[in-house]
């Protein structure tokens, strides 16, 4: 008996270490529970973990989570327990869809046998969207080569790992209520092919929602055309836009046969309409905001119809201005119409008066 169990150790001992590592930490860092944000941002556990120890992490039932550490070949294990329940472990970054919403254990090592060191870290958790991908991509099947949306001008030419390419580092901005044209380029056209535009405006990791989608549209299956509009009311701040191309129609999650999907992030604003009325009759009219999308109306000045616009701004950023000019006097606020109540007076004459005098 005890050379089969001698025997028994043997073999796991040959057995590839990723097949076998379940890691667990002996010291929780930090010492709070780390709740994600709900934004697409990533989340930081701590800036100085070590290897060997474990974060307490809140997960939401559904949510796709992504574990990650500053150094590379950094071994994670998710449990349900201080030192048990493994659910999935791995090399960094690690992926868990969580089962259920409740407490987290996630565990940090240098490698798949557990080692640790009291090295600084950076570690962190984000939520992100499903998989998408596609089967084949690129050569004589459509892919994209494209897309231009704002002050995004992305010239892809090739496929990513499995038909996807992560480019949410590039970012447009766009305006609720404003239609944002944008084109997508296909590298290999077919009859049937169709490129569908999906956008979080509501930030709840579902692409699919209603009034989240858009269908571009084309005349030669190479260049598709179209407008996105961030609906009224959305909050400011940034979202997920996903770009996907397939032979015939296709969701937001998973692999199609052909095509290709692009990820992109959208930076959505709103107009003000904050209305300042003054002045001496100039119907001057300024424009002023910092480092975003303004929208506050000036009236006011000495009748010269001088506007001045002026912004501070940090690049790369894409600016909108909305200005609106209103006449002092006769102009109603109410109506949006000059005041017309001279000429209706019974006595107002409607024609010069000067050649019946004899002034001809």
């Amino acid at each position: 008996m005890k050379a089969l169990n001698i025997l028994c150790w043997l073999l796991l001992t040959l057995l590839p270490v990723g097949v076998r590592a379940q890691c667990f930490g002996t010291v929780q860092f930090p010492v709070t529970t780390v709740v994600p944000s709900v934004s697409i941002s990533p989340t930081l556990i701590s800036g100085v973990s070590f290897a060997g120890d474990y974060a307490v992490v809140s997960l939401t039932a559904g949510g796709i989570y992504r574990f990650s550490s500053s150094v590379l070949t950094d071994h994670i294990t998710v449990s349900t327990a201080v030192a048990s329940g493994v659910l999935t472990f791995g090399t960094q970054p690690v992926l868990y869809t969580a089962a259920a919403t409740q407490n987290y254990f996630v565990h940090f090592h240098t490698n798949a046998g557990c080692g640790t060191e009291e090295v600084n870290r950076i570690t962190q958790v984000q939520r992100v969207y499903c998989a998408a991908g596609t089967n084949s991509c690129g050569g004589t099947n459509e892919s994209i080569s494209r897309v231009r949306i704002g002050a995004i001008d992305n010239v892809s030419n090739g496929c990513g790992g499995g038909g996807y390419s992560d480019f949410s580092s590039q970012l447009a901005s766009v305006v609720t209520g404003q239609p944002m044209p944008i084109t997508v380029v296909n590298s290999a056209p077919f009859a049937g092919d169709e490129v569908r535009v999906f956008v979080d405006w509501d930030r709840n990791f579902n692409l699919a929602d209603a009034g989240e989608v858009t269908v571009l549209s084309t005349t030669d299956n190479i260049t598709f055309t179209g407008a996105i509009t961030a609906p009224p009311g959305a909050t400011p701040g940034l979202v997920r836009m996903r770009v996907r191309i397939a032979f015939g129609a296709m969701g937001s999650c998973g692999n199609t046969n052909f095509g290709e999907v692009e990820d992109y992030t959208l930076n959505v604003g709103s107009f003000g309409n904050g209305v300042f009325a003054g002045g001496d009759g100039r119907g001057d009219v300024q424009l002023a905001f910092t480092n975003g999308i303004g929208g506050s109306q000036f009236m006011g000045g000495d009748g010269r119809g001088d506007v001045a616009l002026s912004f501070t701004v940090t690049l790369p950023s894409q600016i909108y201005v909305s200005l609106k000019g209103m006449l002092e006097g006769p102009y109603s606020s109410t109506t949006g119409l000059m005041g017309d109540a001279l000429r209706t007076l019974p006595s107002f004459p409607l024609t010069e008066p000067y050649t019946v005098l004899g002034y001809a």
